[in-house]
């Protein structure tokens, strides 16, 4: 497995309108693998603590997992409903997400790359809302 050092602009939004969009810069890793590639990166969720996340982008899917406070467990599949998990401050939460967008691309000779998630989250079987992660990653001059 190949891993690159990279720098990474993630902007998280709810495609409901109802949070402002938020966008940082992140220092991370790209691992290509066999049937796709991880991002990897540390952030922080706002009063609760940093995180880490792995998120797994392959055809047509991807996972995203968040380890630290909050912890978060999601397979996304294109038009399909998949469960997951959310550990909150009061419990595990069950979820359950259908991805409308699944687009990734890494391109290691020019290290560059740009992907993008967009689904639907209900938890405990409400609602939860619409919501889209956006990624461009570049490799780290050594």
């Amino acid at each position: 497995m190949n891993v690159h050092q990279v720098s990474i602009v993630f902007t998280s939004r709810s495609a409901d309108g109802d949070q402002p969009a938020r966008s940082v810069r992140r220092s991370g890793q790209i691992a290509e693998g066999a049937d796709g590639f991880y991002l990897l990166f540390q952030d922080t969720v706002e009063e609760a603590g940093t995180v880490d996340y792995s998120i797994k982008f392959g055809n047509r899917e991807a996972l995203i997992r968040r380890k630290g406070a909050l912890p978060l467990r999601q397979p996304l599949a294109l038009g399909v409903s998949m469960g997951g998990s959310y550990q909150s401050p009061f419990g595990t939460l069950p979820t359950e997400a259908v991805a409308r967008r699944i687009e990734a691309d890494w391109d290691a000779a020019k290290g560059q790359g740009r992907a993008t998630l967009s689904y639907e989250l209900t938890m405990q079987q409400e609602p939860a809302g619409n919501f889209e992660m956006i990624f461009s990653f570049s490799r780290l001059r050594r």
